[in-house]
């Protein structure tokens, strides 16, 4: 008897709902000067502010591109994370992911439309029994029916590799620079039945396009089906209004970060307010944020997570 009020107590202290699984997604072609690489760190400071768990790198280079340097670029954004860059010698401009969740696998799919980069791609140790499969992609460049018929290849070949080596039920996330002006694009139409984006991503004055001209829409992150149903605003906390008030700075449909318009620069450390207009800098990111609930969420053993809540010390 005593226990068991002991435990009704302690039960009334502290809530035992089971935690949510937060994954925050970003895409990052965000090299400066004149070289395509972050060795001037505007863009290392953008991905270390955001706080993402999962991004979608582009032109990932920095300094001489040994595994020392690239190692010592992941660590200054997070001394937990690691990644997956391409390393063949002709991918001069290598696509990669970067991630708080362990690599179970990763590698990268052949591009037969550009010589320096092919499609990277990253299956993630997210909790639960379905993995987070991330895939970075920098697609054709340049207007004309011709670059438009290769977006158009590439993007064909992207839906057969995913078919092919990714499982029905595990979450997908796929993004980048498309280098598509419009935000209905063939490309985006031809995704849509098996990766597609719920409502379009806005910078603080409501803006969607990603260029430096603000004209176009090159960077986009795509969902699966299993995931989207699991997106949710992107906030950050302000400062408290004149009641005590705490308010919240949101973007219901995801962010195109744009460091010279955000009003709270101090929620982003270390990004400096004009980071996204350094010298060189051709892209702003879309950032997009993702809650797994705890019903997705099964352990090493065969009970049944729905008919229990899981506490600290096991299943009641």
């Amino acid at each position: 008897m005593h226990f068991l009020l002991s435990l009704l107590l302690f039960q009334a202290s502290y809530s035992f709902a089971a935690e949510t699984t937060h994954i925050r997604v970003m895409t990052s072609n965000l090299t400066t000067g004149n070289h395509q690489n972050y060795d001037n760190g505007e863009g290392i400071r953008i991905m270390k502010g955001l706080k993402a768990d999962v991004i979608l790198v582009q032109e990932f280079n920095y300094k001489s591109d040994s595994e020392k340097d690239i190692k010592d670029m992941v660590a200054q954004i997070g001394p937990e994370f690691s990644y997956y860059r391409e390393s063949e010698d002709s991918d001069k401009i290598p696509n990669g992911i970067i991630s708080r969740f362990p690599i179970l696998q990763s590698g990268e799919w052949a591009d037969e439309n550009n010589p320096d980069r092919d499609f990277a791609w990253a299956k993630l140790d997210v909790p639960g029994a379905k993995k987070l499969w991330a895939i970075s992609v920098h697609l054709k460049s340049s207007t004309g029916a011709a670059n438009a018929a290769r977006r158009m290849a590439q993007t064909k070949a992207l839906k057969r590799y995913i078919a092919d080596n990714i499982p029905e039920s595990d979450y997908v996330v796929l993004g980048g620079d498309f280098n598509v002006v419009r935000r209905d694009d063939a490309i985006i139409k031809e995704f849509a039945d098996v990766l597609y984006e719920d409502g379009t991503p806005t910078d603080s004055d409501g803006a969607s396009v990603t260029n430096m001209s603000r004209k176009n829409n090159y960077d986009w992150i795509l969902n699966d089906k299993d995931i989207a149903g699991y997106q949710v605003p992107v906030r950050f906390k302000t400062l408290v209004d004149e009641a005590d008030i705490e308010l919240q700075n949101t973007y219901s449909k995801g962010l195109v970060f744009d460091s010279t318009n955000f009003p709270v620069l101090d929620r982003v450390e270390p990004v400096q307010k004009e980071d996204s207009r350094a010298n060189g800098m051709q892209h702003l990111t879309v950032v997009k944020d993702y809650e797994i609930p705890a019903s997705e969420v099964t352990t090493d053993t065969d009970e049944d997570i729905d008919s229990c809540v899981w506490y600290q010390w096991g299943c009641w």
